[in-house]
């Protein structure tokens, strides 16, 4: 039941939603209230959410079908997502040193600089890291620190539970809630057999999940958790999608393959859209004009950041530790 193409254009949705919400956040702070991107403001950060639960969907079924050392697994997912990571990381900083003016805003610390490159910058209480999207790759490397937990007690053939219970064990000892997203994708593949039984109600699950989607981000319930909240309605968007015929569309399947550039460079490219190019005629249709221009430069960015960091940056390490 696995579909890769269906799952790539989940990403690249995901991307997109994440990317609209943050320049609707940029809008705001100029006083506009626009048409195309305002709608996001409050419910496009549901991106994050979906690819949680995709994340936790691939890594089931990946292991169930490579099964591999703990070791193996951990350098794989560091050779994902790291390099780029890093190096946006270490640019951004480079930037704010040799022209401080672009950001006043940032104080660059020592400490704050190795928490962020640890990844761990939640964990030492500095909230997000210095590439401000960072934050859920903090939470993705938890998880992927508990598979190889798991894998290492030799726990892989019920993996998927043992490691939602050591998430819901975390969220008991204060982690965010957040963090069981995860598991609602690694169950969607634990029982996948059993929900292509309700193949004939894909269409219902997309549409009740965006329905809820967009009644909680007008009237959302401020003392519910986050994975009730917006965790629960994305899982009924990936079932929906999961159970339709692999999309063949070349742009979708492209957005998702570079989802992840696109997910950091915005970091760089709202900024200058919208705090450091000002225009005098201050209307709404020039903030979208802007808006849409940012999202044009973000994709086409990523293709270049996929392109000449991620890739290359993979296969250099791949051929460095012998990974296949």
């Amino acid at each position: 039941m696995s579909k890769i193409a269906n799952i790539q254009v989940m990403r690249g949705i995901a991307a997109l939603a994440v990317t609209f919400f943050h320049i609707a956040g940029a809008q705001k702070k100029e006083g506009f209230d626009t048409w195309i991107f305002s709608p996001f403001r409050n419910w496009g950060s549901w991106g994050v959410d979906l690819f949680f639960i995709i994340s936790g969907y691939v890594m089931a079924v990946s292991l169930g079908q490579n099964l591999q050392s703990s070791t193996r697994f951990l350098l794989k997912r560091f050779i994902r997502i790291y390099p780029l990571y890093f190096s946006l990381t270490v640019l951004f900083c480079l930037i704010s040193i040799i022209a401080p003016k672009l950001f006043s805003n940032f104080s660059l610390k020592f400490d704050w600089f190795i928490a962020s490159l640890s990844m761990t910058s939640g964990f030492w209480g500095f909230g997000e890291p210095i590439l401000g999207q960072g934050w859920t790759l903090e939470f993705e490397t938890l998880f992927y620190v508990l598979i190889a937990l798991v894998i290492v007690f030799k726990q892989i053939k019920s993996f998927e539970l043992l490691t939602s219970l050591l998430l819901l064990g975390l969220c008991l000892f204060g982690v965010n809630s957040i963090i069981l997203e995860f598991s609602f994708g690694m169950l969607a593949a634990k029982f996948k057999q059993k929900i292509q039984k309700v193949y004939q109600y894909r269409f219902l699950l997309i549409w009740f999940g965006i329905a809820t989607l967009i009644l909680q981000g007008n009237y959302g319930r401020d003392h519910l958790p986050r994975f009730i909240l917006l965790g629960i309605p994305c899982l009924l968007l990936f079932l929906g999608f999961i159970l339709f015929a692999p999309i063949k569309n070349t742009l979708l399947l492209y957005l998702g393959e570079i989802s992840y550039s696109i997910y950091l460079v915005q970091f760089f490219v709202i900024p200058v859209c919208f705090k450091f190019y000002k225009e005098n005629s201050q209307s709404e249709i020039s903030a979208d004009i802007r808006g849409t221009l940012a999202v044009l430069l973000i994709i086409g960015l990523s293709h270049f950041t996929y392109k000449y960091i991620e890739i290359k940056s993979a296969n250099f390490l791949k051929n460095l530790l012998k990974l296949s």
